[in-house]
């Protein structure tokens, strides 16, 4: 119950050689007379502490914080053993006053729409003396608001709200909190946190790297893309703005019809019949205002659509199978539970389920210091399942799930390349940014090699991949962002650190070693070796 005398590695009856100075060793835990005391200890009027001993020995306890202490604060273990009674829904003869979800240590990890505070550094590794003489940056835009489909698929589910009981396993003030919610509290239409954490980041990148943005270095000096939804022109906006202390700049004159950010930030369904995955849209269309149909120009590309149309239908079976797996069915059990339901409320119905989820993680969003209402209704094991699930369909659809997503990377390594070439052969501007959308970050990791893990995900392992390095929620948050910066040293050399959500990111080159400051010439080598292994 306390957390003691737990081992890395689970006893098992295969490496008794490996746990030969094992924490688990019953002779030392419950020998003959045996004993256990807790002691409350009284500090003054109001102050009390607690000292657990175990076979007469004063034991140090690790709380929920992560600290330790022999002589605890009251207070301290009394949020440890209210989390132990929430977690595992111990249940006795006396009614529980089970606590609020503000103190259940909630998970606030929600894939692409986790809060950018939790995954960044906000601290930007500088280098000693060497001098930074180009930005390849791309970034993603902050929060959206939910689309028109959710508001109108939670009328169908809005009356759930409604059926909890009085053996609802929440405090009666989470109750009360979401019976009172409406879905129209996620109708925000100005993100005004969110700015804020934009100027904040420009403001950061500008005094890590304060050479490339002096006066003298305007945006002129730079090349600037951009995705044409206006969200991403908006962020573009904000964030130049900032980091040139330049409220005059505009977003009209940017290039928005570019292979670099062109593919699609959600994957969709294929309608039948339709030709052009879209998964991958780096479709060549011949009339774009007036075609009634895609006209494709003659060439290869036409084939590799219609693969990737059959790959992609692979794909979301598998997110599929997971939804329908045992995994899945437990969340909803568990949830109808908790809201004092029959394990079975639900059957196989994960509408509920799916759109709570994304209402609560949409409030989040907004204020990533609000315990919103729906989250309620779900464990920290509900929110891992279902950010497993969202996982699942990045890894499918852009990351090595699928080979085909290796191309999807392509056009951003080919310019990724030539950009620093150019620069380190005397030409070039003092940086390029982008601004796009998630999918375009996830082309990155897979570009460098990054988050990959020795076995793919699958529906069918979930708990094995409890540790995996592929989990969307610390790659591609809110305001997920890269850079690639070319420094130069003092003989004249250049290398390369690439940064991700401001965190300096080893990179594993083409010989196998790592480096967080590499030279320019083995980058060159590794982003020729991916343009040549994927045919870009």
């Amino acid at each position: 119950m306390l957390g003691l005398a737990k081992d890395v590695a689970p006893l098992m009856a295969s490496n008794y050689k490996s746990m030969k100075n094992r924490n688990w060793r019953s002779s030392l835990l419950a020998p003959l007379a045996a004993n256990f005391m807790a002691v409350l200890y009284k500090i003054g009027n109001i102050l009390y502490h607690v000292a657990f001993y175990f076979n007469e020995k004063r034991m140090r306890i690790t709380l929920n914080d992560g600290s330790t202490c022999e002589k605890c604060e009251w207070s301290k273990i009394k949020e440890k053993l209210e989390q132990y009674i929430y977690d595992y829904r111990c249940t006795s003869d006396t009614d529980i006053n089970y606590p609020s979800y503000s103190n259940s240590n909630p998970y606030w990890n929600f894939s692409t729409m986790t809060a950018y505070s939790l995954v960044s550094s906000n601290e930007i590794k500088k280098t000693q003396s060497d001098i930074p003489v180009q930005i390849f940056a791309v970034m993603q835009h902050g929060v959206t608001r939910p689309s028109d489909e959710l508001f109108k698929e939670w009328t169908r589910y809005d009356a759930y709200k409604y059926k909890i009981t009085a053996r609802a396993e929440m405090s009666w003030s989470d109750i009360n909190f979401i019976q009172n919610w409406s879905c129209s509290l996620l109708k925000v239409t100005n993100d005004i946190e969110g700015s804020f954490k934009v100027k904040s980041l420009a403001n950061r990148i500008r005094k890590a790297f304060p050479n490339l943005f002096t006066k003298t270095f305007e945006l002129k000096n730079f090349k600037v893309l951009s995705r044409p939804e206006q969200i991403c022109k908006d962020y573009g906006e904000l964030f130049l703005q900032s980091i040139f202390t330049d409220e005059s700049i505009k977003s009209e004159k940017w290039e928005n019809d570019n292979q670099l950010l062109m593919v699609s930030s959600r994957p969709k369904e294929i309608s039948k019949g339709e030709k052009c995955g879209t998964v991958f849209l780096n479709c060549i269309l011949k009339n774009k205002s007036t075609a009634s149909q895609p006209e494709w120009e003659h060439n290869n590309q036409l084939l590799m659509m219609d693969k990737l149309n059959k790959d992609y239908l692979k794909d979301i079976a598998e997110l599929e199978k997971f939804k329908k797996s045992d995994v899945v069915k437990n969340v909803l059990k568990r949830v109808s539970v908790k809201m004092g339901l029959e394990p079975g409320a639900f059957g196989d119905d994960f509408g509920f389920i799916y759109y709570a989820y994304n209402a609560c993680r949409f409030e989040r969003s907004f204020n990533d210091q609000s315990f919103p209402a729906l989250c309620r209704i779900f464990c920290r094991e509900d929110l891992k399942v279902l950010e497993y699930i969202y996982d699942l369909l990045w890894y499918y659809t852009a990351g090595y799930g699928n080979p085909s997503n290796l191309q999807q990377a392509c056009p951003m390594a080919r310019s990724l390349l030539e950009t620093f070439k150019r620069k380190t052969e005397g030409n070039g501007p003092n940086g390029t940014f982008h601004f796009g959308n998630a999918l375009n970050i996830f082309n990155i990791y897979v570009m460098l090699g990054l988050a990959k893990d020795d076995a793919p995900i699958k529906s069918s392992n979930y708990k094995d991949m409890v540790n995996r390095k592929w989990k969307s929620s610390s790659m591609v948050p809110w305001l997920a962002n890269f850079m690639a910066v070319l420094f130069k040293n003092k003989i004249g050399e250049y290398y390369v650190a690439f940064y991700f959500n401001e965190k300096r990111t080893p990179i594993t080159l083409n010989d196998g070693n790592a480096c967080e400051e590499c030279p320019w010439t083995e980058i060159e080598k590794l982003l020729l070796k991916y343009i040549n292994d994927n045919q870009c």
